[in-house]
């Protein structure tokens, strides 16, 4: 029995489900990788844009240390247990070219995601492994796994360049280890396969100065290599840059007090295996309030007991061996990536144990890598018949995880986004009431020195788009112009317990224009002077019901979106006005007074 994709002069008895699977496979294609550019463009569109969190603390070191070197780096550089050492060359190009603005930061991000997904696509040009629709369908695949919106902490917080950097530079770490033959290949000599350990391991080194994750590929790539019977030059070239790395990370690790000891997690080891599960089948949470653990565990144990054994049946069976020298590549490459990826998930749980449950979207890259790297190393353990039928109910799968809860998700992304500018409020006018209001970092004052901080040629902060408003007379601006239609409305004025100038405004607004958009909503007083500011991005469904009723159809996904959650500083019982300002700068009512 035999499908013939691509082939439409073969014709045999099984040529309509051939061309039928064509059809699904070149179908499904087409909807995943909508749904990846779909979900990588909505995440694009909400990225942070100002430093959060621990960005916080390395706008901070470079405040410091303008010109750090490589010792500066290596002694005072820390995130968590983590030791980013490369990203910093990002850090420092986005700070000297960009204003720290970390639109760098996030092209960074996309391109290094891109090239993750990239590194896993060197089963397409194994010969007769996988016909033509079901490449285009594998590639979908890997696409979707990891543009997701299931990712979004890692594509959407600019510091995750350290940790989306660090494990494309480990797969292709591993690639290259995959490439190094063995002592039994007559026709590669000894040279060329020292010098693929070394950039193996420069990779896997990079790797490891870019988070803790790349400390895995150095068992990895060392089993490997004991496995697939290296010469002894690679091997030893490999492992001294191993030692060397595993020696000098551990020269400077700290427990972190607030995070799991390692050793007394280590004693646990029914808790790391549950918390491994939830690392690698977090990924296949289709919606959030479900009995994640227990599920997610029922998902991943079978997956993780047949990657062991197709990765030791791929190491220790020559029937197992895929039958061309780029196969074998492809396959070792697999293997490894799971052998890596199971040991972040054991890295993770020692130092997350008490922490969280493992389930978290900033450790959804290495579920998705798991799951890829299985199922590669599944199709080249296959026959070939087998293939479409894999491919297709992978596909299915992914396909529900990219789809199902993609609204729950993106609603998250909005509500998050208001929290941020809200808190950028706070920071702006110094205030700090975490963790009962919003804030970017949880202490005050080396968050307002890192905000308030000039940096020529840029301005601060506080001073840039939109927070340079705050305190400054709105009357400047433009005003929109009599075309452009502005609605807005506040629903409830809500002040803080602690601290009753601090309110939060909740309400919607829109321009019915088809010229300009609703990019900015300010609160001002009576003498139109700035007291918050934010934006429009809540889902308001009502706002479009009410307004497509009154035939006012301009911007339909501006009224769709119209919600928004402000923060303001105000005197107690203090009037305000409240503004609409658009895509180009112009400003206009949107109603009378509130209080």
């Amino acid at each position: 029995m035999r499908y013939c994709f691509g082939r439409p002069h073969v014709f045999s008895r099984m040529s309509f489900e051939s061309r039928l699977l064509t059809v699904v496979a070149l179908g499904l294609a087409a909807v995943l990788f909508y749904l990846a550019v779909h979900q990588a463009m909505l995440q694009w569109q909400f990225r942070t844009r100002f430093p959060y969190w621990d960005m916080v603390g390395i706008v901070s070191l470079l405040d410091a240390i303008p010109r750090p070197g490589i010792l500066d780096l290596y002694h005072s550089v820390r995130d968590n247990e983590h030791r980013p050492i490369v990203p910093f060359l990002f850090y420092l190009w986005d700070r000297n070219r960009f204003g720290d603005s970390d639109e760098l930061l996030y092209r960074a991000i996309m391109v290094s995601n891109a090239l993750l997904a990239v590194s896993l696509l060197g089963i397409l040009a194994v010969r007769r492994q996988l016909d033509f629709p079901l490449k285009v369908l594998f590639a979908a695949i890997v696409f979707l796994s990891f543009f997701s919106i299931f990712n979004y902490e890692n594509l959407t917080w600019q510091k995750q360049i350290h940790e989306i950097l660090c494990v494309t530079l480990l797969s292709f770490g591993l690639l290259v280890a995959a490439t190094v033959s063995t002592r039994a290949d007559n026709d590669r000599n000894t040279p060329i396969d020292t010098a693929l350990a070394l950039l193996s391991g420069l990779l896997c080194l990079a790797a490891t100065y870019s988070f803790g994750f790349g400390l895995t590929a150095w068992p990895a790539v060392l089993a490997h290599g004991l496995l697939r019977r290296w010469r002894w030059a690679p091997l030893f070239t490999f492992a001294a840059i191993a030692v060397f790395a595993v020696v000098t990370y551990a020269f400077t690790y700290t427990v972190l007090a607030h995070h799991t000891n390692p050793a007394e997690a280590a004693l646990r080891p029914l808790a790391i295996a549950r918390y491994v599960l939830h690392i690698i089948g977090g990924g296949w949470l289709i919606q959030q309030g479900s009995p994640v653990p227990t599920a997610v565990s029922v998902i991943a144990a079978p997956a993780v007991i047949l990657s062991l054994v197709l990765t030791l049946r791929f190491y220790l069976s020559a029937a197992a061996q895929p039958s061309s020298w780029f196969g074998r590549i492809v396959g070792g490459h697999a293997a490894m990536l799971i052998i890596a990826s199971l040991g972040v998930a054991v890295m993770v749980a020692l130092g997350r144990l008490t922490v969280n449950e493992g389930i978290d979207s900033r450790y959804a890259v290495v579920g998705f890598l798991f799951w890829c790297a299985l199922l590669i190393l599944f199709l080249m353990t296959l026959r070939r018949i087998a293939a479409p039928t894999i491919v297709v109910v992978f596909a299915l799968l992914i396909f529900a995880v990219g789809y199902l809860p993609a609204r729950a998700f993106e609603d998250r992304l909005r509500s998050r986004e208001q929290d941020m500018y809200r808190a950028g409020v706070m920071a702006t006018d110094r205030l700090q009431y975490w963790p009962k209001f919003p804030a970017l970092f949880p202490a005050g004052p080396p968050l307002f020195t890192v905000w308030h901080k000039p940096r020529p040629p840029f301005p601060s902060f506080a001073k840039r788009q939109p927070f340079g408003w705050i305190g400054a007379n709105l009357s400047d601006l433009p005003p929109a112009p009599s075309s452009s239609r502005c609605f807005g409305f506040v629903d409830i004025v809500s002040p803080l317990p602690e601290e009753p100038r601090v309110i939060t405004l909740t309400g919607w607004a829109f321009i019915a224009s088809p010229d300009t958009h609703l990019r900015w909503v300010m609160v001002t007083d009576l003498s139109d002077r700035g007291l918050g500011v934010g934006k429009p991005g809540l889902a308001r469904p009502d706002v479009r019901t009410v307004y497509a009723g009154q035939g006012v159809n301009e911007n339909r996904d501006d009224q769709l979106f119209a919600g928004y959650t402000i923060a303001a500083v105000r005197e107690p019982g203090q009037k305000l006005l409240m503004w609409g300002i658009d895509d180009a700068g112009r400003a206009c009512r949107l109603g009378g007074p509130v209080g």
